[in-house]
Order: structure tokens, then sequence, then C-alpha cells
């Protein structure tokens, strides 16, 4: 069994319809019993009714955002912790869209090591030259320019034993909190911290980006937004599958784009 994560928190009406959809479009491809799904989430309630774990972490936010400094750092923390409760674990983000094939795809490649979303970059944060840290598993860390490299943490799984891989990937995000990060890298710290963990601890990734679509881009997020009021129900314990989909093309981004320029120009 593969429990695949989801994190909720806030009161962000978008991010809630994009997590929504990318839960039906993975519900799709799972049958009950099969995999578990879990939401970590501060409104713990807003999934009673559905077929879901929810997880409260209501109270802990600022916790393990280390007071509100890196949002992102709470992904690696919920991970962590999804390895310790349930088992092997993929945690997907909210602005995703789940493909024919995943949960196979998914189970077959984390059996050969870590999942990531894509490869990104070597020498992902330059300015990090010189960097040391001494890690609870692996011991003493050294940024390395030749070496080191960052993969799209929009999807990221690990089994159990990569419980110590997740402890060393937060304590080194907050050595690069606290260290010489520029603010150029700081939005995507957990991508490199979670990266180089797996690296350090010998343990290969794999990419999965065939099944799995990622929106990171802020012109494919604006399009989600607007688009996905009409394709989910406005009840949301109505969990029926869209009968579209949500689909990114040059054309609709850009004439979403044009209008919204539009509209800025004519008179209110």
């Amino acid at each position: 069994m593969i429990n695949f994560i989801y994190l909720n928190y806030g009161p962000n009406a978008n991010l809630r319809r994009q997590l929504k959809y990318s839960f039906l479009t993975l519900r799709r491809f799972i049958e009950p019993g099969e995999h578990r799904v879990a939401i970590y989430t501060d409104t713990p309630d807003l999934f009673a009714a559905w077929p879901v774990a929810a997880v409260s972490i209501a109270g802990k936010v600022r916790e393990y955002s280390r007071n509100g400094r890196f949002g992102h750092r709470i992904k690696l923390v919920v991970l962590h912790d999804a390895l310790t409760r349930f088992g092997d674990a993929v945690l997907l983000d909210s602005d995703s869209v789940v493909l024919a094939g995943f949960p196979a795809s998914a189970a077959d490649r984390l059996r050969r090591g870590g999942l990531m979303n894509r490869f990104e970059m070597r020498n992902p944060a330059p300015e990090l030259a010189g960097f040391e840290a001494d890690l609870p598993h692996a011991g003493r860390y050294r940024y390395d320019v030749a070496r080191s490299h960052m993969y799209n943490s929009g999807l990221i799984g690990a089994r159990t034993e990569h419980v110590p891989v997740l402890k060393d990937a937060i304590e080194l995000t907050d050595g690069f909190l606290d260290g010489a990060a520029a603010p150029a890298t700081v939005h995507r710290l957990e991508q490199i911290a979670v990266s180089e963990a797996f690296r350090i601890h010998g343990v290969a990734i794999a990419e999965i980006h065939d099944t799995f679509l990622h929106y990171w881009k802020r012109s494919w997020k604006n399009y989600a937004d607007w688009r996905l009021p009409g394709l989910l129900s406005p009840d949301w314990n109505d969990l029926t599958t869209p009968a579209a989909e949500l689909t990114f093309t040059v054309v609709n981004i850009r004439l979403l784009s044009l209008w919204r320029s539009l509209q800025k120009r004519l008179p209110s």
C-alpha cells in the first residue's frame, strides 16, 4: 500500500479547489482499500465526509514553518510524519493533476529509491558554496557545487526506511534558512534540502512526470484558479468526477491573460 498525502492549511479557497481537483483525479485510479489518501490540515472537519484520513495540524503551522519563515518546510515535516504514522508515502502538491497509470508507476519507481517530480538543475544555489552542517543521520554535510542538485518537489515519495533522509532534509532546510541562502533561493530551499538528503544517503531519485502533472507556473495557476470553479461542484462534499478536464494549452492561457489585460483597461 502507498499512502498518498496532501497538505492544506489556511483560508485560501483557490488552494482548496486545487486540492479537491487533484484528489478527484487521483481517486479515478485507486480502488478502495488498495491505497490510503491522507490530508494534513488545520481544518480536519472540512474533510470529515471525504474518504480520507484527515490528520490535524491545527496549532502546529507556525511551529512547522519556523514561525512563518518558510511555509514549504511544512511539506517535509508532514511527509516525515506520514512515513512514521502510515508507511510508504507520496506527497502530492495541490496544484497537480493525476493521470492514468500513476499509482502503478509510483509504486514501481518507489521500490527502487526516492521519488520526485522532475530533475531541475545542478548547483542550484551557488551562494551556498562552502555551507556545512552536522546532520543527525548522515553526519557532516558540505554543499558541493559540482555534485549538489535539485529536483522539483511538486511530488516527493519515500519509503519507511527513508525516515532518516527526511529528518536530515528538515535539518538541512533549517540550516539553509539560518545560513547564507540568497532571497532568490529561499522559496525552493526544501527542494534543495530533500534532493541533497537523498543524494548524501545514497538513495537514487526517480522522476515521475509522465503520469503526473504539476502546474507550478504562475500563468498555469492563474488559469486553474479561473477554470476550477466551473469544473467542480459548489457542494464541497460532492466528489463526483468533473465531466470536463483541466487542460493547459498555450491558447487557453494566453487568451485568459489577454482577457484580463483588456478588463484592466476597460472603464469600470
